[in-house]
Order: C-alpha cells, then sequence, then structure tokens
C-alpha cells in the first residue's frame, strides 16, 4: 500500500511538472519594485531593502528623477550619504544640481531637492533618536 501511494504522489508531482506545450507554460513576470506600500515599520532603516527605499522616496513625494539619480540600494546607503549631505550640504547642492542636469538634461526642480532635504533629515533625526532611546 505504502509503495502504491508513493507511485501516486511521484506521478502527481512529474505529471505537475510537465508541460504539454508552450501554450502550458506561463511566463514569469519580472516587475519594478512598487513604491505604493510603505516602507517596512517593523526594522530599523538600516535594515531597509532597495524596494524599502523606493516606498520612502513615493511616500515623502520625492520625484522619480531623484530616486534614479541617488539610485540607494539600501537604507543604510540612505542614512549614511545623509549624514554626509548634513555635513556638506552647500557642495552636495551643487554637485547633485550638476549630476541632475547632465543625466536629465534639465535643471533640477528646487522643490522636489528641498523635499528630499527635509525628509532625509526627518529620517536621520528619527533614527538617531531611536538609537539614542536604545542606549539607556
Amino acid at each position: 500500500m505504502k509503495e502504491l501511494i508513493n507511485a501516486v504522489m511521484e506521478q502527481q508531482s512529474v505529471g505537475a511538472c510537465k508541460a504539454t506545450n508552450d501554450k502550458d507554460i506561463t511566463p514569469i513576470k519580472v516587475t519594478e519594485p512598487t513604491a505604493e506600500r510603505l516602507p517596512r515599520a517593523n526594522i530599523s532603516v538600516r535594515n531597509w531593502l532597495v524596494d524599502d527605499v523606493a516606498s520612502w522616496f513615493h511616500k515623502n513625494g520625492i520625484s522619480h528623477e531623484l530616486r534614479i539619480l541617488y539610485d540607494f540600494q539600501s537604507g543604510s546607503e540612505l542614512l549614511d550619504y545623509g549624514n554626509d549631505f548634513r555635513r556638506n550640504f552647500d557642495q552636495e547642492k551643487k554637485d547633485t544640481r550638476k549630476r541632475f542636469e547632465k543625466k536629465f538634461g534639465e535643471p533640477m526642480n528646487t522643490v522636489q531637492f528641498n523635499r528630499f532635504k527635509d525628509a532625509l533629515y526627518r529620517l536621520i533625526d528619527k533614527q538617531d533618536c531611536i538609537q539614542r532611546s536604545y542606549r539607556f
């Protein structure tokens, strides 16, 4: 009886993997990360993945062009850059304007840049506050 059950199970698993023709094969769709969801609230910003960063840009109303320009792949990259950005704001602003114009062929929108700066500062301040509260 056990052998019969094993034979049937094996046949079913083999049958499930077989496709009789190309019409039976459904291609896997690869999509860009959706920014509609919020960054995962239950994890530290330092552990954010690229989807979480994209969601943060979207949630804060920061342009897609700025997200592409910066191309952060993790929350750590975002926070580390933010700390450098804060220390060297004037130079970073100049460099970002130049890079934006070179990449997109148009001037960077000042409102969008300020929105990015404000959101980044809030994120850094929030992260610093969380870290200080864990020290005590």
